[in-house]
């Protein structure tokens, strides 16, 4: 006979019914991310949360293994850098849960005249530290679940970071981008866009989170390169890394083939089919959108990665 390890709860802010371990006293809606008491099913007030460092977690051996797998790494980097910085920092970060709804009208060549309803529903961060970290992270996918009431301990462990603008200043952010997310998708829902009217918005504040992030340099053949690791999942967010000449090379003639290829395949089309200038036209557009990436990493010597990016 077997125990049960898990229990249903439901979120007392939107009814969502979902599992958590029978031991979980602090949980957190998957849905619209409301924090809450698992057993007495009420709200918990605190507002302000931080993310736990891991304790298992080498940033500098994370950061090798990932730029290790990337192509036209140099083979002996991992054994040849020496460390320049390593520095901990507890970035602010504001999180808003987001619900805005919109009535667009406007001209489809299919459909003709017509209005459509437009929703964008989701969880949006505000980075906050008012530093150069802002943009990198910017477009992070912060986790929410696993947070912890705030520690004031934390400020002795790295560089604390306090906000650089408070939650109203955030929630316009929100506002505006999710607004002109809104804005996006009606006008490409519809060959001329006449009008977008919000006739539903609802932005509510999920709270600041401290969040540990690493600040890495190294050093290879005497240039200086820098990365960003999540302090909390290993993750890494930016790096930065050496490409050798051959691995440049490479990637150049990978870029014209591609571009060869895309031509050579319009060509064939053109001859069957008879449509000589649409179809170059087609083999141009389709080999360079392929060949464009690898043409851009083949001009620098510095190439940039980051690990999230790869799991889209």
């Amino acid at each position: 006979m077997s125990v049960a390890k898990e229990h249903t709860v439901r979120c007392p802010h939107c009814g969502a019914e979902f599992q958590v371990p029978l031991s979980a006293s602090r949980v957190t809606c998957p849905y619209c991310f409301t924090v809450f008491d698992a057993r007495e099913l009420t709200v918990k007030e605190e507002n302000h949360y931080y993310f736990p460092l891991s304790k298992t977690l080498d940033p500098f051996e994370k950061l090798v293994k990932f730029i290790s797998r990337q192509y036209a790494v140099p083979i002996d980097l991992p054994k040849s850098f020496t460390v320049d910085k390593r520095e901990l920092y507890w970035v602010p970060v504001y999180f808003f849960f987001a619900d805005v709804t919109a009535e667009a009208r406007g001209h489809s060549n299919m459909y003709g005249e017509q209005t459509s309803e437009i929703r964008e529903t989701r969880l949006v961060s505000i980075p906050a530290s008012g530093t150069w970290l802002d943009e990198i992270l910017n477009k992070y996918p912060f986790p929410v679940r696993g947070k912890l009431p705030f520690n004031p301990e934390i400020t002795s462990r790295g560089l604390y970071l306090n906000p650089a603008l408070d939650g109203n200043a955030a929630q316009k952010k929100v506002e505006q981008l999710v607004t002109s997310k809104v804005r996006l998708e009606a006008s490409e829902s519809f060959n001329t866009l006449y009008s977008v009217k919000i006739i539903e918005k609802k932005i509510e504040n999920r709270g600041l989170i401290h969040y540990p992030i690493w600040v890495l340099g190294y050093n290879y053949n005497g240039r200086s390169y820098q990365a960003i690791v999540d302090g909390a999942s290993g993750i890494v967010i930016h790096s930065e890394y050496p490409q050798t000449v051959r691995g440049r090379i490479s990637l150049a003639v990978y870029a014209l083939l591609s571009v060869v290829m895309g031509v050579a395949g319009a060509l064939l089309y053109s001859y069957l089919v008879g449509e000589g200038f649409l179809a170059l036209l087609g083999g141009l557009v389709v080999g360079g959108a392929t060949a464009l990436p690898a043409l851009t990493r083949s001009a620098t010597r510095v190439a940039r990665a980051s690990e999230y990016m790869e799991f889209r």
